[in-house]
């Protein structure tokens, strides 16, 4: 399969902005992740790519009961921040 719309690891993906992405380490589409990782970089696209020790798909979804998932969507804030150059306001308490 080398449709980039049926697999994007086939598409051009030179001009993409900076990519994160997160993937368990036990999880069925890890390398999937890192072969997509390697593509990015291979397009120079600034890619980080995290691998969450043990831990399965989606695992962010269970951050109300799970300290992996809240840190990694606490990556995900800090990612975005980061590439988009914004800063958290907080108000006074």
């Amino acid at each position: 399969m080398t449709d980039p719309w049926l697999s994007p690891v086939h598409a051009d993906l030179g001009g993409l902005p900076p990519v994160l992405i997160q993937v368990g380490s036990v999880e069925v589409l890890r390398s999937d992740a890192e072969l997509m990782a390697g593509r990015l970089g291979a397009a120079d696209v600034p890619c980080t790519l995290q691998i969450w020790e043990g831990q399965m798909h989606v695992f962010q979804i269970f951050a109300d009961i799970s300290r992996e998932g809240l840190a990694a969507i606490s990556e995900i804030g800090a990612f975005a921040r980061a590439v988009t150059g914004l800063t958290v306001r907080r108000e006074a308490a």
